[in-house]
């Protein structure tokens, strides 16, 4: 969403490695499964060329960048030294998408406190915010345009998916000792900072 896509002027502008970087990397943990990521993948695609020809700049430089041999061996190379060699090496989350897609459908209609974060797994207080950090995304964002969350369901997201990641990044106790949780209030590319107590 900060990237600008009138700086897309030719396949080595900066703003053209970044996007196309991007999206390869989505494509390549998406690896052309018909999860709701390759929908997604496939989508951001195809918005972000449109965005790049109606802000003027040039969607063949995009085209060029993501076939761009350092970017594809960027991303091989990332992708190698984070999840291992293998036929078709994906992260822990990848493997979860009943779950993220269970969460996101929770934290959507306003249930996010039936949300189980053991689902996550053994290590859940570490994994666990991945997967609310992708279960909001999904439930913000649909496969298509028309399956988007509405204003009124991103506040709903957002508050839920927050109240449940403080629960795993501040022990019990902080939580009760601070006193009954406080809605948050969140609008799209609004940064959500904590309050000093000061």
């Amino acid at each position: 969403m900060r990237l600008d896509p009138a700086a897309v002027t030719e396949p080595s502008a900066t703003v053209a490695l970044r996007s196309a970087t991007i999206i390869l990397s989505l494509d390549r943990v998406a690896d052309g499964s018909e999860t709701p990521l390759g929908a997604l993948s496939q989508r951001l695609r195809m918005e972000w060329r449109d965005a790049v020809k109606f802000a003027g700049g040039d969607p063949h430089a995009f085209d060029e960048a993501m076939e761009d041999p350092e970017v594809n061996g960027a991303v091989q190379q990332a992708q190698e030294t984070l999840l291992g060699v293998g036929e078709s090496p994906r992260p822990v989350w990848a493997n979860h998408w009943a779950t993220i897609g269970r969460w996101a459908q929770l934290l959507r209609n306003g249930r996010a406190a039936e949300i189980s974060l053991e689902e996550a797994g053994d290590d859940y207080q570490r994994i666990a915010l991945a997967f609310l950090l992708d279960a909001a995304w999904l439930a913000r964002v649909g496969p298509e345009p028309e399956a988007d969350a509405s204003e009124f369901e991103l506040d709903i997201v957002a508050s839920g998916a927050i109240k449940r990641m403080l629960e795993i990044v501040q022990p019990p106790d902080q939580l009760t000792q601070a006193g009954p949780a406080k809605v948050l209030k969140v609008r799209p590319n609004e940064p959500v900072l904590p309050k000093s107590p000061e």
